[in-house]
């Protein structure tokens, strides 16, 4: 056999097994500590990697995205990769190793300005959850402030209860990263976590049990709580269950029952939201 022949037969790594055995530790670190950080992103990365398509997002982000002028969308898009790329979240992957991961049929070959990336397996995950989520959670308060807790259930059909991603939003420091100057936009910054599914209850009533910082002189807000957790089955109109809950000084969670409160404390809450969350399932 020539030189040349056995080139031909020169075996490449297939990317995706390293890359499903991290996510597969990812989820067994999560089960057994209860949270493990995922990487932050900014606005303009959830932006460039496809947000418009993706569950949740705000549509003045998006809008104002794509309200930017064609060239300055682009160069910000290609800084934007670049950091990706600095960061580790994405990687230039050789032609052949990317025919190895193209999916059945698909055509792996680039086009003439175009390059293939490999995702990082974190990035991945949180991106997954984001767009095709088993539940999805929201949490607001009634009188109008905003909240900036969400959660996506992440799983399949064949296990349904792997994780949740969990996303806070962090509000801009000082200067605005977000794609225009609106004062409407509240956030630049989103920080993920995959949880468990226990943890996630615990997020949940934490966060809904939670009083606002008041003056001492002053009685603290009273406005109530809103847990939304939405399921989108085959065939059905989207599913929404709400748990709304009335935190007061005591650290007691009153959640309405029909007509009438009835209170809870934090384990309690706990409990009752776990019983619920370990239920949700698409498909």
């Amino acid at each position: 056999m020539t030189a040349q022949q056995d080139s031909q037969h020169e075996q490449v790594a297939d990317p995706r097994r390293a890359d499903v055995e991290y996510t597969r530790q990812l989820l067994d670190a999560a089960q057994q500590s209860g949270l493990v950080a995922l990487p932050d992103l900014t606005v303009n990365e959830l932006l460039v990697l496809g947000a418009g398509e993706q569950a949740v997002l705000d549509e003045a982000l998006v809008h104002a995205w794509e309200g930017l002028p064609d060239e300055l969308r682009y160069q910000r898009a290609e800084a934007t990769i670049a950091g990706l790329v600095e960061r580790g979240l994405l990687e230039p992957v050789p032609a052949e190793s990317a025919a190895l991961a193209a999916p059945d049929g698909a055509d792996p070959s680039p086009g003439a300005d175009e390059q293939h990336m490999r995702m990082h397996p974190a990035l991945a995950t949180i991106l997954l959850a984001r767009t095709f989520p088993t539940w999805i959670g929201l949490c607001s308060i009634q009188d109008g402030q905003r909240t900036d807790l969400r959660m996506y259930g992440l799983g399949d059909l064949e296990d349904a209860y792997r994780g949740v991603v969990v996303e806070t939003l962090e509000p801009a420091p000082s200067k605005k990263l977000t794609p225009d100057t609106s004062d409407n936009v509240a956030a630049t910054s989103y920080h993920y976590r995959l949880a468990s599914i226990s943890a996630a209850a615990t997020l949940l009533a934490n966060w809904a049990i939670s009083l606002p910082d008041a003056d001492p002189a002053d009685e603290p807000a009273q406005a109530e709580r809103l847990i939304d957790l939405f399921v989108h089955r085959d065939g059905e109109p989207l599913l929404r269950w709400r748990i709304q809950v009335r935190p007061d000084q005591q650290g007691i969670a009153h959640v309405r029952t029909g007509e009438q409160y009835e209170p809870h404390a934090r384990d309690s809450l706990i409990e009752l939201l776990y019983r619920l969350v370990s239920t949700l399932r698409s498909g």
